[in-house]
């Protein structure tokens, strides 16, 4: 992370030049003229009111709200304290500990190009329109529908410098996900301004009015907390009818472009009684269409209603009466650590809508038990949570702060809510780009090589059926500072293994593999996978040449529908046509043959790609290959003729005419699938492509390829009606 130094200052995070993404930058800093006091950040333009944070052994940070363009902002060090945000002795002003005031500029681009995440409140038809508050809290500000808007803004400015942070010590730059916004509307973030500043851009925070009542949102037996409710998911699916019913956005969602939707419960209540949060419930995830996280209001009282409230709500100890309010996870005991618990808790769970799984530390674990150390130079006077009490330690080492997890910057890195205009410019982002799947393919007890088409960022290690990974490697593109980002890889049993720490380390370990386009492929119990010898036979091409040793691919579709069906082998050199037979799913394919392999021109050699950790990927299968010594006797039946089919000849086919003549040959398939089959494409060495035959629209895609000097020989899987599974065999082809 980039720092600058001047007489009076010195910023941890904050180069000259800079151009950021966020609105809301967190600036992390040290005075060089004294120990206590405040700095004050106001703009020269008076785009923003002036806004005050506390100086604490020398250390500080400030919160710069940024208007779209460029900011002149100017930072001040005053002799003096404050109180809920401002200067004790705001009526003759404080001293001035330099002559000198710092002038820093900072352009604030909004990238209104990435995907938004719609912030929402969802109410019952027949709600009252609050929300569970402290008497002291409602005598204050009220509890009502404005200010939960209200607070829910400044909790979505706070997530993005949050994150922009996070992503900036990660080495990715300013990168952060936008909330969709109104382009223009009054301002009411700022106490100074009375809440009727000018208009600025602000969040637009979606109000959903559920058909479902008061009674049915808070029925106890939905509320997830209930370890004795039958239905605990049910709020899940009252946000996803009442997103439809608002429509907009979210009036015909797809699964090629999802929307984003971050829902909270506004009826959320603390049943005493019962001891029982109904009307909440924590979850993230949702379908390829819509991607959803929930939570409840019954901590949203502890959160702050404007700018100058952030930094004294992080450090309020007041205590919350728990016959009033929740106490959620018996950690929320006090205002500033509820407002840890409850804000860090819904940003979790936009974490999982933006594709994050737990991790082993961080956001994705529960360390926003630590969230306000982002946030302020010093801690709250008490936490029930660890029973301390009496004056908290002073915040100097960014490693105390709550962090995402490296696995999940690495996922916003290619996520399209992150985008910056230099990605398209490089090719390790693969921009536009849906079929990268990863793939992999055995060689021996050892070694596999794993293949996506828009690249590999992550692999992820796993020991069986646990969900956490505690071993990984990454890949990041050339315009971060990375090697660039490998289409083909060699991975190599024990070396991954020596990546799993001691105390995980097991004999049989799951990997997950992660693509650029936001694909994703877990591979269960590596060892076994790997030493699977089925996956090796003998096939004879019929070309008037020895027997070739191929390679089974892994299985797309569903393994355990239909019965299996004879494979089918060819010469890809000799296809001369591919007809596919298909409806809404791909019911067969057939390779028609050349009787006598084509005399013509030789086929191009395929050029050599230099992938990382890929250069020897070619040596090494020939190598597994020669080492193999499989018995003919045990090899599958292989039918071969001049023309072969895989599945069921049907009267609904599509015909795709290769050119063997000028050396034209199959080189990979594009497949839609899921629990069948639904479509598939040929492509060619040439570069040509056939349609996508088939349902366009089914499934998920994947691709079929060879790896480097290997050819498609074979085709496998399962059929009932249409095709339910279906594998290639590759080979190296003289």
């Amino acid at each position: 992370m980039s720092s600058s130094s001047s007489p009076n200052f010195k910023f941890f995070n904050l180069p000259s030049n800079l151009t950021t993404h966020t609105p809301l930058l967190i600036i992390h800093g040290q005075s060089l003229v004294g120990q206590t006091g405040y700095v004050t950040i106001s703009s020269r333009d008076n785009l923003f009111p002036p806004l005050n944070y506390e100086v604490n052994d020398g250390f500080f940070k400030i919160l710069a709200h940024l208007n779209r363009g460029v900011n002149d902002l100017v930072i001040g060090h005053y002799d003096g304290a404050l109180s809920n945000g401002f200067p004790v002795n705001a009526r003759n002003g404080d001293k001035l500990l330099s002559s000198h005031l710092e002038h820093i500029r900072i352009n604030y681009e909004f990238l209104q190009q990435n995907k938004p995440v719609h912030l929402c409140l969802l109410v019952a038809k027949d709600s009252p329109l609050v929300f569970d508050s402290t008497s002291p809290k409602r005598n204050s500000e009220g509890n009502g529908l404005d200010l939960a808007v209200k607070k829910l803004r400044i909790a979505g400015r706070l997530m993005q410098g949050y994150t922009n942070e996070q992503m900036l010590r990660a080495g990715f730059g300013h990168r952060v996900f936008n909330f969709l916004e109104e382009e223009q509307e009054r301002d009411t973030s700022f106490i100074q301004e009375n809440g009727n500043g000018p208009y600025r851009p602000q969040i637009k925070v979606h109000i959903l009015r559920s058909d479902r009542t008061l009674a049915e949102i808070r029925d106890p037996n939905i509320a997830q907390q209930n370890d004795k409710g039958t239905e605990r998911g049910k709020l899940f699916d009252y946000a996803f009818e009442a997103l439809e019913k608002y429509g907009g956005p979210f009036a015909n969602p797809s699964g090629n472009n999802p929307v984003q939707a971050a829902v909270m419960y506004l009826d959320t209540h603390w049943d005493l009684n019962r001891r029982l949060i109904l009307a909440h419930a924590a979850l993230g995830g949702g379908t390829s269409a819509v991607k959803l996280a929930i939570f409840g209001s019954h901590g949203l009282y502890s959160w702050p209603s404007y700018y100058e409230q952030i930094a004294s709500a992080f450090q309020d100890s007041t205590l919350a009466d728990i016959n009033e309010v929740a106490n959620d996870a018996n950690q929320c005991g006090t205002y500033w650590e509820c407002l840890n618990i409850t804000m860090g808790a819904f940003m979790h769970e936009i974490g999982h809508s933006l594709g994050c799984p737990h991790q082993t530390y961080g956001v994705m674990l529960r360390d926003y038990v630590d969230f306000h150390k982002s946030f302020v130079s010093r801690e709250g006077d008490v936490c029930l949570r660890t029973g301390s009490k009496g004056p908290r330690k002073v915040i100097k080492n960014p490693n105390e702060e709550c962090k995402w997890h490296r696995l999940d910057v690495l996922r916003f890195l290619f996520h399209p809510s992150f985008t910056k205009q230099e990605d398209f410019q490089d090719p390790g982002f693969a921009k536009g780009l849906t079929n990268g799947k990863p793939t992999l393919l055995p060689l021996n007890s050892n070694k596999a090589v794993i293949r996506s088409e828009t690249g590999i960022f992550a692999i992820e290690l796993r020991k069986p059926g646990d969900e956490l990974a505690y071993g990984f490697i990454e890949y990041t593109p050339r315009s971060v500072g990375g090697q660039g980002i490998p289409q083909e890889i060699t991975i190599d049993y024990e070396d991954l293994k020596r990546r799993l720490p001691e105390n995980q380390r097991v004999d049989d370990y799951d990997i997950s593999v992660l693509s650029v386009d936001g694909g994703q492929s877990t591979f269960n119990n590596l060892r076994s996978l790997l030493s699977d010898h089925s996956n090796f036979f003998q096939v004879d091409l019929h070309n008037g040449k020895p027997p070739v040793q191929a390679i089974k691919s892994m299985p797309f579709g569903d393994v355990n529908r239909g019965a299996e069906r004879p494979m089918v082998a060819f010469d890809t050199k000799r296809v001369v046509n591919v007809r596919v037979y298909h409806g809404y799913a791909l019911d067969g394919i057939r390779f028609d043959l050349a009787v006598t392999p084509p005399v013509g021109p030789v086929a191009p050699e395929v050029p050599k790609r230099d992938y990382k950790q890929s250069s020897n990927v070619f040596s090494s299968l020939v190598q597994s290959v020669k080492q193999l010594n499989i018995s003919s006797s045990a090899q599958p039946t292989v039918h071969i003729s001049d023309s072969v089919t895989f599945g069921n000849e049907t009267a609904n086919y599509s015909d795709f005419n290769l050119n063997p003549t000028s050396g034209e040959f199959i080189s990979h398939f594009t497949l839609r699938s899921g629990a069948w089959i639904d479509a598939i494409q040929i492509h060619t060495s040439t570069g040509r492509s056939s349609d996508l035959f088939g349902n366009k629209d089914g499934g998920s895609q994947g691709v079929a390829m060879p790896p480097v000097g290997f050819s498609v020989v074979a085709v496998y899987g399962k059929c009932g009606s249409w095709v339910d599974s279906i594998g290639f065999a590759y080979a190296k082809v003289e």
